[in-house]
């Protein structure tokens, strides 16, 4: 998790003077990685992993209680697949397949950290999964603020 939790703070820290905010949804749904309150969530990823951008309430991002904005989020951004070539994606469908086989069909938000990049206006821009690459993340926010 921690190569996670520093590139969003990477970035949170490389655009945040720019308008751009990231901010973070705790879900115990994923091998129960998020056990205690929204509260102990948010204060573990402070002072372990630095974060400085808003922790929300821990909530459901799949099946029949997930939240709506996730339902929204995942219709305006659907799962493009695994990158059968990478071996991190090729590591997560392994593991989404053991914990979770139900999220492999659709656009199921396959893991923690699955990231969602929204313009101004509300527009779903794109979707990131846990595999991809910060520089992605950079660029795809790049061509959005200029």
């Amino acid at each position: 998790m921690l190569p996670q939790f520093d590139d969003l703070q990477k970035l949170y820290e490389q655009y945040r003077s720019q308008g751009v905010e990231i901010l973070g949804f705790p879900c115990n749904q994923f091998g129960e990685q998020e056990p205690g309150s929204h509260q102990e969530a948010a204060e573990f990823c402070q002072i372990n992993y630095g974060v400085k951008f808003p922790m929300f309430a821990k909530i459901e991002v799949n099946g029949d209680h997930a939240h709506p904005l996730f339902d929204y989020l995942k219709k305006a951004a659907p799962f493009q697949g695994f990158e059968e070539n990478n071996m991190s994606a090729t590591l997560l469908k392994l593991m989404v397949t053991e914990k979770a086989p139900e999220w492999l069909c659709g656009d199921a938000v396959k893991w923690n950290f699955t990231k969602f990049l929204i313009d101004q206006q509300g527009r779903v821009i794109r979707r990131f999964e846990p595999t991809d690459a910060l520089e992605n993340i950079r660029s795809s926010i790049d061509s959005l603020i200029q």
